[in-house]
């Protein structure tokens, strides 16, 4: 029976994710000292360095590269979005963290929250990792239930697939509480549909991976997600003929935060590019090609041109257009400032203090503002707040 490609990719996804976590995501042990760096250069040698010699995993986030000083902006983040909601007598608010990795973002943003916030951190009600992987889960248990946070935390193992398809929720029920959502290189881990225009009937049609591994294009006829999707955003019809990658699995779930927790501030940081695949030899492809085409990669670092030629476990990576993200988000929160920002230029306003940490005495280079140049923010804030 032929699946919908969201569903296939976010199978494979969730088995490469399953692994140890010492196999994917990565961690290291020494600290940088980024106040004696001599620029560029000197920044790309440490962190072949890391790769090489100290690191765990497959790659490392800017979480985890820039540790504790990338998750203490986010912390700001929601300090000064409340600044203006925090001396409301019983005012209490939740964050919820979809994609947790190690636990090393929680933990930074709880921490920064207790120690320079403490009035807000005092009406925190819960800090939520969401999570698909059952390694990961449980890392996340062990990391930070050991800390001094724990009557703060609660952890969810669900597939953001699932709920995308409302086959379970991401809530566990419906309220006005203001919920921060926050999540990190997710988008580009999330199930993504292709989508194109029969140039001959110039119907829509989606595609499918069948029985026998085949990717195949069926009219887009019951798939309720992408039908409310393309109601949004007809541009994610693709031009005829030209399929596109339409990121179904995080609208969806942008709908279910819509649903459940209409008074929302959300947060999401990922690529807004990534380089074609680096391939020593043309392994040929087995799919159509789609704008947006994710970058494949196999646990021994060999890039595929097509994400049905590699193996089984391998890294599934998406850009994100987030032009297109952000008018789907103007859609769905009618009432919510929906902004882009590029990664760096958003660290810079929101945390100087985080960015003079990381930044050289010497060159004045921070690498937490110049490396992941192809990253951006996107951000939606309830509008009344930005009124009061």
């Amino acid at each position: 029976m032929a699946v919908p490609l969201r569903r296939y990719i976010a199978n494979r996804l969730g088995d490469y994710y399953a692994q140890p976590p010492n196999h994917v995501v990565g961690s290291f042990s020494k600290d940088i000292n980024y106040k004696s760096l001599f620029g560029e250069w000197h920044w790309k040698r440490l962190c072949k360095d890391l790769y090489e010699r100290d690191q765990l995993g497959q790659w490392l986030t800017p979480v985890e590269l820039f540790r504790p000083y990338y998750s203490q902006v986010f912390a700001e983040y929601v300090a000064q979005q409340l600044s203006k909601e925090k001396s409301k007598k019983g005012y209490k608010f939740d964050i919820v963290e979809m994609g947790g990795g190690r636990g090393t973002n929680a933990e930074a943003i709880l921490t920064q929250l207790q120690s320079n916030f403490p009035d807000i951190y005092e009406q925190l009600r819960n800090y939520t990792i969401v999570d698909s992987s059952p390694s990961l889960h449980e890392l996340q248990k062990r990391v930070l239930l050991d800390g001094g946070h724990g009557t703060k935390l609660k952890f969810s193992l669900k597939d953001l697939t699932d709920v995308a398809e409302s086959n379970t929720e991401l809530f566990p029920s419906s309220e006005t509480t203001p919920t921060f959502v926050l999540g990190f290189e997710l988008l580009d881990n999330l199930g993504h549909d292709k989508v194109r225009r029969d140039p001959v009937t110039h119907k829509l049609e989606h595609a499918l991976v069948d029985d026998k591994g085949a990717e195949i294009f069926k009219p887009l006829s019951g798939d309720t997600l992408l039908k409310n999707i393309l109601i949004k955003v007809p541009s994610y019809g693709g031009r005829m003929g030209n399929p596109i990658w339409v990121p179904s699995v995080a609208c969806g779930v942008l709908i279910e935060i819509k649903r459940k927790r209409p008074r929302s501030w959300i947060v999401l940081a990922d690529f807004d590019y990534l380089p074609p695949p680096d391939l020593d030899n043309d392994y040929g492809r087995l799919s159509v090609y789609g704008d947006g085409e994710p970058l494949v990669t196999s646990m021994e670092g060999i890039d595929y041109e097509c994400y049905l030629k590699s193996p089984h476990l391998a890294d599934i990576l998406y850009p994100t257009d987030f032009e297109r993200l952000s008018y789907f988000c103007s859609k769905c929160f009618a009432y919510s400032v929906v902004k882009i920002t590029k990664q760096g230029q958003f660290l810079s306003k929101v945390g100087p203090a985080q960015v003079k940490a990381t930044t050289s005495m010497l060159t004045g280079y921070s690498p937490m503002i110049s490396d992941f140049l192809n990253c951006s923010v996107l951000t939606v804030s309830p509008q009344e707040v930005l009124k009061a």
